[in-house]
């Protein structure tokens, strides 16, 4: 199954988003969908802190 994912690459200062492959879920784990989510500013910080 594919997802989208914002993603920080070691050394990077920026957030790409990429879609990856996620293996379907096994026994005794479920499928979660997030339809909305947010990011502490202090992300930014630590990105372009690097």
């Amino acid at each position: 199954m594919k997802t989208l994912a914002a993603v920080i690459d070691a050394g990077s200062t920026e957030l790409e988003l990429r879609e990856l492959e996620v293996d379907e879920p096994g026994f005794g784990e479920v499928h979660v969908r997030f339809v909305a989510s947010g990011l502490c500013h202090c992300v930014g910080f630590c990105c372009r802190a690097r």
